[in-house]
């Protein structure tokens, strides 16, 4: 640094340091706020009424007075804690703890307003109802005190079962009561002869409700269609199976057939359409009777794809991301990461989700081109620091095109995320191997390896008006 920067620098900080001492909004108990709300103070406020409240020496450190919420004691309560169980008989002395350990403003416009949550709040599945009627935990909450859910879920509001055998591949009927899944025979054989399996479990019960042999072999996708019916795909054909008799219904014969029969079902979210990708082709048919209506020629090697009502949205090795249109196959190229790993489409296929290791963008598709929110897409996240726990390879945005579902690659870690904030909304504890949705978006279905356990959790249970960050599984009951 030149001897005239050192001095212009000096200076600047001299500066700064003067105004901090003659501005009346730092020389107050302003300044003692946490870090952030200062200039949300100011943003809220023209600046001369911030000068008066500073000049006036208002107290900051004071529970809030809202009325009927019975916060409004001075005297701090004793033996606060942080992290509380519900129950009704004391969860108004820890409310009090947390107004009184906050440092609450009442201001126009921002009442409440605090820094990092104060009460971490642990609650059941069936005391839910119960806490959303209890009346100064809403007013606690309304009033902007940052609030922290764990919600452990009982057997009766999750239900959990253990499942035979280890598998490779699972999906949920479309009526949301059965999950069928296609076992592995050589986790447990290392006989040559084994045969692969299809189980079809009722979800709310754990019952077996039908097993038969998926004689054509391993099983490599599987999708679910409005009739009730399953879709699975081996190395040379798709197989339509009747789950009320476990008999092959039809078979499919693709364009292509897979090297390592590396076939990839999906059902268009209206029903029309079966999508099936694998090496070099995208082959697309009419539902109910199956009559191929396109095939897409792929450049490189398909990775995954998405569809939505009118498109066919492929990620593949090296080019990135390319669309198709449903009615004439036009094709769209995405001009961005060629080193996606996954990605994903909204409902209303009006935006298209990459992931690669560390960033997560969002692309707006117009009816002729794509446009984007930024110049290179608008970012969920960027950073190296994101390698872990958000390299997805499952993933999928809720039917109201709000939240994205993700499972990690490395932990097998499931999360929910706010699709237009990148905020961080629940963490699922414990690891999944598998996930799939419900048609309705109501229930996510998983399956974990390490207890053989599937498990059928409801989405977005709001505690106190909040989403629980953190959701914990019952403990396993045995089904007979």
């Amino acid at each position: 640094m030149s001897t005239g920067d050192r001095i212009f620098y000096m200076s600047s900080i001299n500066d700064r340091r003067m105004m901090e001492t003659r501005d009346p909004l730092y020389n107050s108990p302003l300044g003692d706020l946490p870090d952030g709300v200062m200039g949300r103070v100011v943003a809220n406020l023209d600046r001369q009424s911030a000068v008066n409240l500073a000049k006036a020496n208002a107290s900051w450190n004071k529970p809030l007075k809202t009325l009927g919420c019975g916060f409004d004691e001075t005297e701090a309560p004793s033996n606060c804690q942080n992290d509380v169980d519900y129950d009704r008989n004391t969860i108004n002395h820890a409310l009090l703890c947390a107004v009184h350990n906050s440092k609450a403003l009442s201001l126009p416009g921002m009442p409440g307003m605090t820094a990092d949550p104060y009460l971490h709040l642990t609650v059941r599945s069936d005391q839910v109802d119960e806490v959303n009627a209890h009346k100064p935990l809403r007013c606690f909450v309304e009033s902007g005190f940052p609030l922290e859910v764990t919600l452990n879920y009982t057997s009766e509001d999750l239900r959990s079962f253990t499942a035979s055998g280890q598998i490779i591949s699972m999906c949920v009927t479309h009526d949301a009561k059965h999950v069928v899944m296609a076992n592995d025979p050589y986790y447990d054989s290392i006989e040559l002869d084994s045969e692969y399996w299809i189980n079809v479990w009722e979800l709310d019960t754990g019952r077996l409700k039908l097993s038969f042999p998926h004689h054509p072999g391993f099983v490599y996708s599987m999708c679910a269609i409005p009739d009730g019916n399953v879709l699975t795909s081996d190395s040379t054909q798709i197989n339509l199976w009747n789950l009320e008799t476990g008999t092959l219904a039809r078979i499919i014969r693709p364009r292509f057939v897979g090297r390592r029969g590396m076939l990839q079902l999906h059902v268009t979210p209206d029903g029309e359409h079966l999508v099936a990708g694998g090496r070099g082709l995208v082959d697309v048919w009419q539902l109910p009777d199956y009559e191929l209506k396109h095939t897409f020629y792929l450049e490189e090697e398909l990775v995954n794809l998405c569809v939505t009502n009118a498109h066919v949205v492929t990620n593949c090795r090296h080019i990135g991301v390319v669309v198709y249109t449903l009615d004439g196959g036009t094709m769209r190229r995405l001009q961005g990461d060629n080193q996606i790993s996954e990605v994903c489409v909204t409902p209303d296929g009006a935006h298209v989700i990459t992931f690669t290791p560390t960033q997560a963008r969002v692309w707006r598709l117009s009816s002729d081109y794509w446009s984007l929110r930024e110049e290179h897409g608008a970012m969920l996240w960027d950073g190296e620091d994101a390698a872990f726990d958000r390299n997805c390879d499952q993933v999928w945005v809720t039917p109201d095109g709000v939240h994205l579902l993700m499972r990690s690659f490395y932990g097998q870690q499931m999360s929910i995320w706010r699709l237009d904030n990148a905020e961080l909304v629940s963490i699922f504890l414990g690891e999944y191997n598998f996930m799939c949705e419900t048609a309705d978006g109501a229930h996510v279905v998983t399956f974990s390896r390490d207890d053989s356990t599937v498990r059928k959790w409801p989405l977005f249970s709001h505690v106190a008006g909040v989403l629980p960050s953190l959701l914990s599984p019952p403990v396993l009951r045995e089904v007979e």
